[in-house]
């Protein structure tokens, strides 16, 4: 089996598709059930319609099965994950944590053009929508709204604010 750490996902999803395998495999569902699921990621509440249905519009739509890895610690992030549905465990060298239904990951170390900081394996068969490098800058510059949204969520996942200045 091909291992998709260190290469696009998107790219590894084709070469696997070409040799017969198994596994990871893209999915179009309807863009309005996309627009709905997407809302419920936290990282993107409160965003217009407009500006979801533009990522929803640039993202792909996969699903991944249970025990895959999306990403290791230290490889290259290549991709911009949200997490429609399912659950993944991120671990890195100082413990571990679950992401579940709402959750993204890849974000921060994307923009920053930094090596990936965790370990991310499917816990479940899992839905998703992922952002290459490419996708989640543009989309970030054509929407300041929406890239300032999806910078914040990733500060306060880093450093939660304190409650006065929320």
């Amino acid at each position: 089996m091909v291992n998709p750490l260190g290469r696009d996902l998107l790219g590894v999803i084709e070469a696997e598709r070409r040799r017969g395998v198994r596994g990871i495999h893209s999915q179009r569902i309807s863009r309005r059930a996309e627009l709905r699921r997407a809302r419920g990621v936290a990282i993107l509440a409160g965003a217009r319609r407009r500006h979801l249905a533009r990522l929803v519009r640039v993202a792909d739509p996969l699903i991944v099965p249970a025990g895959r890895q999306l990403a290791r610690q230290g490889d290259p992030a290549r991709q911009f994950v949200l997490i429609l549905e399912g659950s993944f465990e991120a671990t890195n060298g100082s413990g571990a944590r679950v992401l579940r239904t709402g959750d993204h990951f890849g974000l921060d170390e994307l923009v920053a053009g930094a090596p990936s900081d965790e370990t991310v394996t499917a816990l479940t068969a899992s839905e998703v929508l992922v952002l290459g490098r490419r996708e989640t800058l543009g989309l970030m510059f054509a929407v300041p709204r929406l890239a300032g949204r999806m910078l914040e969520g990733c500060a306060a996942r880093r450093r939660p604010w304190p409650a006065f200045v929320r």
